[in-house]
């Protein structure tokens, strides 16, 4: 039990620490934003191409993975278009802070949910080494996304 508090930990905190970075930003220019932003998401792409859907198509089928991610995608689009969002482009809108916060919240727990519900799954499979490897993934991938989140 351990294993899977520590190795589920370790993939949230590294949220925080893609974070770091930004710290010691002063000013950033619209054009190494947007470079940035292209770098963190080929990470996060990399992420889900090299190590999870391998992982996942070791453990079940084609159509087990296909019915997933068609599953993820509609869901994510319906929240996107049911979930109040404010787009960089028009930061003129007026909105208080604490709306921005409680959205910035309410949008990393729903992500998060199914980052923690595929690495508590994994570790209890009874496969070796399993729930290490998509708790190393997730971090993977849950650096820049803290570094993406940090920027704006």
């Amino acid at each position: 039990m351990s294993d899977v508090i520590l190795g589920s930990l370790l993939a949230g905190l590294a949220t925080g620490v893609g974070a770091i970075p930004v710290l010691f930003i002063k000013r950033l220019t619209h054009k190494w934003r947007d470079i940035l932003l292209a770098f963190a998401g080929g990470v996060m792409l990399a992420a889900a191409l090299l190590s999870l859907i391998p992982e996942a198509l070791n453990y079940g089928t084609l159509t087990q993975l296909a019915i997933g991610l068609i599953i993820g995608a509609t869901v994510l689009s319906l929240l996107e278009h049911s979930i109040p969002h404010i787009h960089v482009e028009n930061l003129n809108q007026s909105i208080k802070i604490d709306q921005k916060a409680m959205l910035i919240i309410a949008a990393i727990t729903l992500h998060n949910i199914p980052e923690g519900l595929a690495t508590g799954v994994s570790y209890a499979s009874g496969k070796e080494g399993l729930g290490e490897v998509v708790a190393i993934a997730i971090g993977t991938q849950n650096a820049p996304e803290g570094f993406l989140v940090g920027l704006f």
